[in-house]
């Protein structure tokens, strides 16, 4: 209990403690959907959906799962990943291991990273330079971590980027089709009366999706709903450069 206390107050220093302050242009909406993990399923469907309607996601890779089984299915391979960079989709940090962030020192953290773009630099000349915490969980220590090698850090916190915001807290809204979360249509709606930057988050995408997960159909219609309504889908490295960020 006492270490569960803790947990959320450093969290929540962390939270109201921003060494950057980014801002929305006026009138912009824009929409990222984002993919922990990567299993196979978000490259699959996820991205192949994305793909066809000429928009791009962003997927946050631990490349120490490679190719393993996961909560939430078999993890991409180097083959996936090389198909997700060809096809113009973004690729993040979710730390080597896929650990929580929240307690761990600097030292470790960053090792954390390190071994993750290595990985990544095996497949790819291009650099990860969005980050999302593993679990949701992160405190002052690993902010400020994470802000000397990436430009954003999305977390779990839900709600939308509104106006002035703390690029190494990014909120996200959760796309799970088995959990009694709020209706993701009705985060759309509350996008529509502001200037924001509202990000889904999910792992993988499937016609029997884990709990962890979106069902195709879902994930679809939402998408379609965005672009009916000419929101912006972007990618979270996209939506770091529309917004004021500073360096």
């Amino acid at each position: 209990m006492i270490k569960r206390i803790k947990t959320k107050a450093n969290k929540l220093a962390a939270l109201i403690t921003a060494n950057k302050i980014a801002e929305i242009p006026a009138g912009r909406q824009m929409v990222s959907f984002t993919f922990d993990d990567i299993p196979q399923s978000a490259e699959q469907n996820g991205a192949r959906i994305l793909s066809s309607r000429g928009v791009h996601g962003s997927f946050y890779l631990s490349l120490g799962m490679e190719g393993k089984q996961s909560p939430s299915g078999l993890i991409a391979t180097r083959d996936h990943i090389q198909s997700l960079i060809a096809s113009g989709h973004e690729c993040g940090c979710h730390t080597y291991h896929h650990v929580n962030c929240a307690g761990l020192i600097e030292s470790k953290i960053r090792e954390e990273c390190r071994l993750n773009r290595e990985a990544f630099r095996r497949i790819s000349d291009l650099t990860l330079e969005s980050f999302a915490f593993p679990f949701g969980g992160f405190d002052r220590t690993s902010k400020q971590a994470i802000a000397e090698t990436y430009k954003t850090a999305r977390t779990v916190e839900a709600g939308i980027n509104s106006t002035k915001f703390d690029p190494f807290a990014l909120k996200s809204v959760a796309l799970y089709d088995k959990r009694g979360s709020r209706d993701p249509h009705q985060w759309l709606d509350a996008l529509d009366s502001q200037s924001g930057w509202l990000i889904f988050y999910t792992h993988d995408v499937d016609d029997k999706p884990s709990p962890y997960g979106c069902s195709v159909d879902c994930f679809t219609q939402l998408l379609d709903t965005c672009l009916e309504r000419d929101y912006e889908v972007v990618t979270v490295a996209q939506g770091q450069q529309i917004c004021r960020i500073p360096v």
